[in-house]
């Protein structure tokens, strides 16, 4: 259970051959920082991991909080990350795992830590996931 009340808001998105990434940090339901960017040719999935790193790396000086993201794959996948290591970073059948290289970041800066990771529904009245969608489309520059 993470007693500080923290919580970071993930979201990551894909349109016109850029991408973006978001994170919205609070604590008690406060706003308390917030970040974004965009990325040339790169895909949906890299830009929810991408905005869980940045938000981790941000982070640092904190032992424990919560991640919330709308992404399935990302909560599933990073799951599997334990799994994934101790098959030398390879799925269990010994076929390769997208985006490796972002989860081999995510599993370091996880080291030490305790995170909790949740799901929330996208676009469902959340006003922090919504505010993670806002600014993903902010920072790509083009119109929802």
């Amino acid at each position: 259970m993470i007693t500080n009340g923290l919580k970071v808001f993930t979201d990551g998105a894909h349109k016109h051959r850029w991408g973006s990434w978001a994170y919205v940090i609070t604590q008690n339901d406060l706003l308390i920082f917030e970040a974004s960017g965009k990325v040339k040719s790169t895909d949906s999935l890299r830009m929810e991991i991408q905005a869980a790193l940045e938000a981790i790396q941000s982070l640092s000086d904190q032992q424990e909080f919560e991640i919330l993201t709308d992404c399935h794959i990302l909560y599933a996948n990073v799951l599997k990350l334990p799994k994934w290591k101790s098959y030398g970073w390879r799925k269990q059948n010994g076929s390769p795992i997208p985006h490796v290289d972002l989860y081999q970041k995510l599993d370091l800066l996880l080291t030490g830590k305790f995170i909790q990771w949740s799901w929330v529904k996208a676009h469902a009245k959340n006003p922090w996931n919504e505010r993670c969608d806002q600014l993903c489309i902010r920072a790509r520059g083009v119109a929802k």
